[in-house]
């Protein structure tokens, strides 16, 4: 009997990943081992200005993208940008002060709401589409508070 099994990229990489991990930590001893020794804490000394942070913040300059704060740029094509640390003073950061990471290959400069439509399908017992009319309209308001971040957030620190 043959079972069929679809495997996402994501789970054949994790595997191929792990699979090499168990082989390389196996051979470790016989090597002569190869891990890394943990190396001692180091002081980063104190910052108190005036200009940016190296401790903290990426190197890139302050830009003004549409409708966002200053951000950090990290790369402009595509547009990758970095929230300055002072915005984390709060527990909620502002959608203008929010990280942006962009990985397709345009930027829209313009949407149609009277042609968008949001698709809801996959595993779900419903699919439907949805149009911002039907959003706004059929569906009672609400804010909740969410954790979001991206695993190259403040990356510069590391």
């Amino acid at each position: 009997m043959t079972i069929a099994r679809e495997v996402s990229r994501r789970s054949f990489l994790w595997t191929l990943g792990a699979s090499g991990a168990i082989g390389l930590a196996g051979r470790a001893n016989v090597l002569g081992g190869f891990a890394q020794e943990p190396s001692a804490p180091r002081n980063v000394p104190d910052f108190t200005g005036p200009g940016a942070n190296p401790y903290w913040n990426s190197v890139g300059p302050l830009v003004a993208e549409p409708q966002k704060s200053p951000l950090i740029l990290l790369t402009d094509r595509p547009v990758q940008l970095e929230t300055p640390r002072n915005y984390f003073l709060n527990v909620f950061t502002a959608n203008d002060a929010f990280y942006v990471r962009w990985h397709l290959e345009t930027l829209p400069n313009s949407v149609d709401l009277k042609e968008w439509r949001l698709h809801v399908e996959g595993n779900v017992g419903n699919p439907l589409t949805l149009t911002l009319d039907n959003l706004v309209t059929k569906f009672k308001a609400s804010s909740i508070a969410a954790v979001n971040q991206c695993s190259g957030n403040s990356r510069s620190r590391l």
